[in-house]
């Protein structure tokens, strides 16, 4: 079996230029042959009229007369005679053999083949024809009353130089075409190599292609009709990999970044545990263990439905106020030591249907990225107004307008934050994913230095 497209084309190629040639062979072998017949015929067209002139009608009866010439007009073959009794004159055949028989139209002179004295094959011509009257024996009234019996002439001819020169023709036929048969086929073969580079030059193109690059992912330099559709295939595949990265980069980021705060404060607990070993404590520490691992996992779990794109399942009652004292409560020692102004004012905001843990998520990263972007002696102001159900405005910050459309980009940072290597950037792009997964909306605005993160319910944004 062929399994390659290179050795498909060369063998379909090759068969078919060989039964080209064969075909072609054939008929130019059988028109040489026709031609040669048509010029043997033309011969024995020639000479039939001369043997048949030679038929005299004689008060004695129909004469054939030989006299001189008869050699040359009969050449090298054979003539016969008939008339409706029988064979009246024929050369002289090995074994006394005759030729065929055959009785054409009068005046039309018939071909066709026919064997020769010794079995050979040969061509005859047959006519039928009336002998002429001899005017010195017959006066003009017996000329006019004469009837003369029709006589069959039949002159045959070897074929053996017509098989001799389609021999030859056959061999030229041979030897031309088998030559012609191996030059076509070599330049097929550098044809089909030649035609099927562009794949080679593809499959190298595909080969250094990255997923991180931009698209087009494969070259498109010289590039041909019939790889238009592969290349954008190629192209709309890669795209979908390096998307399916994208989403497992911000998926790992996510993942990481949520557990940072949690993993932080398992560290905290078990280190006071082993500096100070206290048997009363112990059990606080360990359910402090235990609610941390349980917030672990829901933050895992939520991550996970978010990065299959199912979001987390709603039903829970959410309290949004609790939610963010919480948040500010570790983020507390940042802030004073900062010496940060809050202004904090929150109503009792509770969501019905939704998921604690993506709230969680989502407020605790507003707020940190709040605190953390606030310079020393700034002012963090927190508290829910008419359709908002969170807002909070950090001042002064280093932002411009044109950074509003890039805030929540996986791992895009400010300026002033690009030195700080405790940022990863991802705080706002997880926070607005979660929201969306919540059923909230998380939006930006920014006058003058003043940074202003609104959530709401994503039917009333």
């Amino acid at each position: 079996m062929l399994r390659s497209i290179h050795s498909r084309l060369n063998v379909v190629l090759a068969l078919g230029l060989t039964g080209v040639l064969i075909a072609g062979a054939l008929t130019i072998r059988h028109l040489v042959r026709h031609e040669l017949v048509a010029h043997v015929d033309s011969g024995l067209a020639a000479r039939v009229p001369i043997i048949a002139a030679r038929l005299v009608h004689t008060r004695e009866g129909v004469v054939f007369e030989a006299g001189d010439g008869l050699d040359e007009a009969v050449g090298e073959g054979w003539f016969e005679i008939r008339d409706s009794a029988g064979v009246i004159r024929r050369t002289s055949m090995e074994g006394g053999s005759e030729l065929p028989s055959r009785t054409p139209d009068p005046g039309v002179a018939e071909f066709g083949d026919s064997p020769i004295p010794g079995g050979a094959k040969g061509r005859a011509a047959w006519l039928v024809c009336s002998p002429r009257a001899d005017d010195e024996e017959f006066t003009a009234e017996e000329l006019a009353s004469l009837v003369p019996e029709p006589f069959c002439v039949c002159y045959a001819m070897s074929l053996r130089s017509v098989d001799e020169a389609m021999t030859a023709v056959t061999a030229a036929l041979v030897i031309v075409g088998a030559a012609a048969e191996c030059a076509a086929l070599g330049l097929l073969a550098l044809g089909v190599r030649w035609g099927l580079r562009p794949l080679n030059e593809l499959a190298s193109s595909i080969a250094g292609a990255s997923p991180d690059q931009a698209a087009p992912f494969v070259s498109r330099q010289g590039q041909l009709r019939e790889l238009v559709p592969i290349h954008d295939a190629l192209d709309r595949m890669m795209a979908r990999v390096k998307l399916s990265l994208e989403r497992e980069r911000s998926f790992s980021g996510a993942a990481a970044h949520e557990l940072r705060t949690p993993l932080a404060e398992l560290r905290t607990v078990a280190e006071v545990a082993l500096r100070w070993p206290d048997p009363d404590r112990l059990e606080s520490a360990l359910r402090e263990v235990l609610a941390v691992g349980t917030e672990m996992e829901g933050i895992v779990e939520s991550l996970l439905r978010m990065s299959r794109g199912e979001g987390a399942l709603p039903g829970e009652r959410v309290v949004v106020a609790e939610i963010a004292r919480r948040c500010l409560e570790r983020a507390g020692g940042e802030v004073s030591a900062r010496s940060i102004a809050l202004d904090v004012q929150l109503d009792g905001v509770v969501l019905e249907d939704s998921s604690r843990t993506l709230v969680e998520i989502v407020l605790r990263n507003v707020i940190e990225n709040a605190v953390q972007y606030t310079p020393g002696g700034g002012t963090i102001s927190i508290h829910s107004e008419g359709r908002d159900l969170f807002t909070i405005t950090n001042a002064p910050v280093e932002l411009a307008p044109k950074d509003l459309s890039r805030l929540f980009d996986p791992f895009w940072r400010g300026d002033g934050a690009r030195t700080d290597r405790r940022h990863a950037g991802l705080g706002l792009a997880v926070a607005r994913q979660a929201a969306q997964s919540a059923g909230l909306a998380l939006d930006a605005s920014l006058e003058g230095a003043a940074l202003t993160m609104r959530i709401t319910r994503a039917a009333d944004a």
